[in-house]
């Protein structure tokens, strides 16, 4: 996953935000799709590397998440 060659320990907002929008931000239909269990898996596999909630708490850009028309 190209998030975990950008993102690395000590975990800083100016590369892992960009870095994990540019993961997201391919999949916003399959992410956003209520039917599909994507997001959950998604983040499952990033709770396995990451502290869970960073991406949350951290690289939101307001009430609805991510902005992906500026990538």
């Amino acid at each position: 996953m190209p998030l975990r060659r950008r993102c690395r320990a000590p975990y800083r907002t100016g590369t892992c935000c960009p870095a994990f929008k540019r993961v997201a931000c391919r999949f916003t239909d399959e992410i956003n799709d209520q039917k599909s269990n994507c997001a959950g898996e998604m983040f499952g596999h990033i709770n396995r590397f990451y502290p869970k909630g960073w991406f949350f708490q951290n690289c939101g850009e307001g009430p609805l998440g991510l902005n992906c028309l500026q990538i």
